[in-house]
């Protein structure tokens, strides 16, 4: 298995990415772009310190913004998907790292 490099500006740029695509209608892309996001940040919640409190709170806001984009993605409402990316994800994002 190969192991990715990510930094949060990255996360941030695919994450910028995705919205966009989401807002514009781009399913296909949007949908590449997303599967990139969450291989990012599947590889950065790897990586946290599962011993510390303030790393343990970011898991867990990520999970749950995890869920309400996976809940917005099954509901295609690709709008509020593109928003929750954009603002809640990306302001977890900057908060905690």
């Amino acid at each position: 298995m190969v192991k990715l490099k990510v930094s949060i500006s990255d996360i941030e740029s695919t994450a910028l990415d995705a919205a966009d695509c989401f807002r514009k209608g781009f399913e296909g892309e949007a949908n590449t772009q997303l599967t990139a996001l969450i291989d990012k940040l599947s590889f950065l919640l790897e990586q946290t310190d599962k011993t510390n409190d303030r790393s343990i709170e970011f898991s867990k806001n990520i999970t749950q913004i995890f869920n309400v984009m996976m809940n917005a993605q099954q509901t295609n409402d690709t709008l509020f998907l593109a928003d929750i990316i954009q603002y809640d994800l990306i302001r977890t994002l900057k908060t905690f790292c």
